[in-house]
């Protein structure tokens, strides 16, 4: 790729006499250089350029597209230098402490009772503060921290669930790369050793993707993990590559249908449609299934009527950090969840902050968790 940029650059430069786009062809094999496993963005862009200098050798407006290719170039050295900056930090942020792990609990429809609470990762950044999700995990997973990440996360959450009354299970996120390593079950069982904690009281969830690349090799991890009495849950059941073959090769206990499906069910025949369809073949199967992203009163009857087992979202309460989620599944608070349907939402926000509290709106509780909203994890 690197040749074919050269010599369009070069036909350009024998007709044009113009030293810019050789300037901005060092710039990018700098970039190139330095980007490392974000390479392939790179060679994206490469290939862009040299769409451009073919335009150009064609016999169009010189300028018009090396403005283009300035612009360019400019926005892709500036995401380079913001993606090592980050790079850089996260590589010292959990030697540094600046990770925690906040909890969003899951309840039983049909009980009202709190069953789970799903850890969910966090990053405080000394100078940028909160950092989302989707934007540090999948960097840790091209440089290859997600595995020692994943581990502290293990350990951490199954040390907090510990704590929590027997009846109350916690959910861990794993990413393929942890379900591929050969020392997830040691370091599992390590966490629940060290921990207390009861293997029937940890939940695994996964996602599709862990089956795109040794199918053989992460079914037998599963297995392992599900023969120590550890539940495994299919997470954003619906937006992946939702093939069958996985519900009838794997015993899942649980599937998360994800929010994408759940926000359309007031006005979407099709999400209504593929919820119940889904629940169904779940209730079939014997595998609880779990409604994500529940923010509305509407929904909540939605997916009652279309007989979920669970619901996880806003509408009872939005993640929150371990001194609260502990005050929340107090026994004399945790019973009761109210989501009798003449409830609200303001009534239902108001349970987990405990007793003599104000009612606070939706848009209040989302105000407050400023840029920690779970879009595109599991909430």
């Amino acid at each position: 790729m690197h040749r074919l940029l050269a010599r369009q650059l070069s036909k350009a430069e024998k007709a044009y006499g113009e030293v810019d786009l050789r300037a901005m062809l060092e710039l990018v094999f700098t970039a190139y250089e330095q980007s490392d496993s974000d390479c392939r963005r790179t060679d994206r862009w490469i290939s862009f350029m040299i769409g451009e200098l073919d335009q150009l050798n064609r016999g169009l407006d010189f300028k018009s597209v090396n403005d283009t290719l300035g612009h360019q170039l400019g926005r892709e050295l500036a995401r380079v230098k913001t993606r090592r900056t980050l790079e850089f930090a996260l590589r010292g942020a959990l030697a540094n402490g600046e990770f925690e792990l906040y909890y969003q609990p899951l309840v039983d429809l049909k009980k009202d009772e709190v069953t789970s609470c799903e850890a969910l990762l966090r990053w405080h950044h000394p100078e940028r503060g909160m950092i989302a999700p989707a934007e540090f995990i999948p960097l840790a997973e091209e440089i290859g921290l997600i595995v020692p990440l994943g581990e502290w996360v293990l350990r951490k959450a199954c040390a907090d669930a510990a704590l929590w009354p027997d009846e109350v299970k916690v959910a861990i996120n794993l990413s393929p790369i942890q379900v591929m390593s050969k020392n997830l079950t040691p370091v599992v069982i390590g966490a629940l050793a060290s921990s207390g904690l009861s293997a029937h009281r940890l939940e695994i969830e996964i996602t599709e993707s862990v089956f795109l690349q040794d199918t053989e090799m992460t079914l037998a991890a599963l297995r392992q993990l599900r023969e120590l009495g550890i539940r495994i849950s299919m997470d954003d059941f619906g937006t992946g590559y939702s093939s069958l073959s996985y519900l009838r090769n794997f015993p899942f206990d649980k599937i998360k249908i994800d929010r994408c499906f759940i926000s359309g069910l007031s006005d979407s025949e099709n999400s209504r449609a593929i919820v119940q369809a889904t629940a169904g073949l779940a209730r079939n199967l014997g595998i609880m299934t779990t409604a994500e992203g529940v923010e509305t009163q509407q929904q909540l009857q939605h997916v009652k009527f279309l007989d979920c087992t669970e619901m996880q979202g806003y509408l009872f309460c939005p993640p929150r950090r371990v001194e609260e989620i502990a005050r929340l599944l107090r026994p004399r608070t945790a019973k009761k969840v109210l989501m009798a349907s003449s409830g609200t939402p303001a009534n239902l926000s108001s349970i987990w902050r405990g007793e003599n509290t104000h009612r606070m709106s939706e848009g209040t509780l989302r105000k407050l968790d400023n840029q920690i909203l779970d879009r595109g994890e599991a909430q």
